[in-house]
């Protein structure tokens, strides 16, 4: 049984401190993404590219959108082993569940996904539209707040 999981990375080549790898990781973000979340979304998993490169691999992360619009993309499956892919759901609940399947033998990840709800932007905004003003106007007298 493996305790580790992790992504098959090498460079493409040894000699070099930094290197691209030989085989990135590719991460797909799925239609059913909002559009106004997607670079965002984007921008951070690419983040992920400066921790790999402080071991020596550089752009070990790609992404690209699959894009209903364009077609781009459109003719992989998310529930393919071959892809991973990171999935929307609008369920109303604050989670993110990052799912993956592994060769058992050698602990290597052979696709992932992450999945984001809309429940984190709900969350996010009526904590900071209905929250925190009325938390801000605890306490203060009735003369303060005339």
């Amino acid at each position: 049984m493996r305790y580790i999981n992790r992504w098959n990375l090498e460079k493409a080549d040894a000699s070099l401190q930094v290197s691209p790898p030989k085989n990135p990781i590719v991460f797909y973000i799925e239609n059913t993404t909002p559009v106004r979340y997607r670079r965002w979304i984007r921008q951070g998993i690419l983040y992920w590219n400066q921790a790999y490169e402080k071991v020596g691999i550089s752009n070990a992360i790609e992404v690209y959108y699959q894009d209903k619009k364009s077609g781009a993309h459109m003719e992989k499956d998310p529930e393919d082993v071959r892809y991973n892919f990171i999935r929307w759901l609008s369920n109303n609940r604050g989670t993110a569940i990052g799912p993956s399947r592994v060769n058992p033998e050698t602990g290597q990840i052979l696709d992932a996904d992450v999945i984001l709800t809309d429940g984190w932007i709900r969350h996010y905004w009526t904590t900071y539209h209905k929250i925190m003003p009325q938390i801000a106007m605890e306490g203060l007298s009735p003369e303060t707040l005339a």
